[in-house]
């Protein structure tokens, strides 16, 4: 039976981020700091109460 190689690629929500650390860029490099080479978005940092206007929204997305 020939054998499979299996790859879990972990990455960190970035739920724990929202309202601390505003900026995307900053995302980024926290993530990349703790290790983590994947980030996914978590969409409470685009919640228009808290987040800015819209223009602030779109480039954060980006």
């Amino acid at each position: 039976m020939p054998s499979r190689k299996v790859t879990i690629d972990i990455g960190i929500n970035g739920a724990f981020l929202t309202r601390r650390w505003e900026e995307p860029d900053n995302f980024m490099r926290l993530t990349k700091e703790l290790g983590y080479p994947y980030h996914e978005l978590c969409s409470d940092v685009l919640d228009p109460f808290f987040s800015g206007d819209k223009s602030f929204q779109m480039a954060t997305a980006r």
